[in-house]
């Protein structure tokens, strides 16, 4: 009797035929550099400028045939400059729609902190005291962490975002009812830190400033006149 016995076939190994693809990947990749390499020095002109390493693709024959190391072209850092120190404070769910809120915003954007309060101060909106008080905790902040003066922050950013909407029953005529919707806004304000020699002055801010000179030097010179015909009587 004839047992017919099966025959198992050699284990697999993976790590094996991963090496042997690899190679036969890495012997493609070089017939293929020497194959554009010579197409390229049989075609190319005499005269073309070959470009660095770092302009080359990574086919490209002058890559391929060059043994020279490559250098990287980097640009000389440049200093930093002073960088001034910023707060930042976001006031959330403010019972207003973004589009009023944001005149507030407008308004202030752009003054010094002083001018951004006292702006809010008297404005007849409903909402500026929820802005001044927004851009009083922004001075604060500034002061605790950095202590900076007020006199020296400047409203960089001031923007509005839209926040959450409520909806509610809107009664209407004739027993219908629809959607009323109650509007939040988030309001963010950005103080930065400047120097306040560095602002330009205006023209008619100049010219106040010379005539307040001018009278102050004519003032000195009056009360000196007087002094000195009171010592010679």
């Amino acid at each position: 009797m004839h047992i017919r016995t099966a025959t198992h076939s050699p284990p697999f190994d993976l790590v094996n035929f991963s090496f042997a693809r690899a190679d036969r990947s890495v012997a493609m990749l070089s017939r293929f550099c020497l194959a554009r390499s010579m197409a390229g020095m049989s075609l190319a002109p005499k005269s073309s400028s070959v470009l660095p390493a770092g302009f080359q693709s990574v086919f490209s024959a002058t890559r391929c045939m060059s043994t020279e190391a490559t250098e990287e072209i980097s640009l000389p850092a440049i200093e930093d400059a002073v960088e001034f120190r910023s707060v930042k404070t976001v006031k959330k769910e403010i019972r207003q729609s973004p589009r009023k809120l944001s005149y507030l915003a407008q308004q202030i954007r752009g003054l010094t902190a002083p001018e951004a309060l006292i702006q809010m101060q008297f404005s007849q909106k409903r909402k500026s005291t929820i802005v001044k008080k927004t851009i009083q905790n922004a001075v604060n902040l500034a002061d605790i962490y950095y202590g900076i003066e007020p006199s020296a922050l400047k409203v960089e950013q001031a923007f509005v975002t839209k926040g959450m909407f409520l909806k509610r029953v809107k009664f209407m005529g004739r027993g219908n009812t629809g959607v009323k919707h109650r509007g939040h806004s988030h309001l963010t304000v950005i103080l930065r830190e400047f120097d306040p020699a560095s602002v330009p002055i205006s023209k008619s801010k100049a010219r106040k400033i010379a005539y307040k000179e001018a009278a102050a030097a004519k003032e000195l010179a009056s009360n000196a006149e007087v002094t000195k015909s009171a010592e010679t009587a």
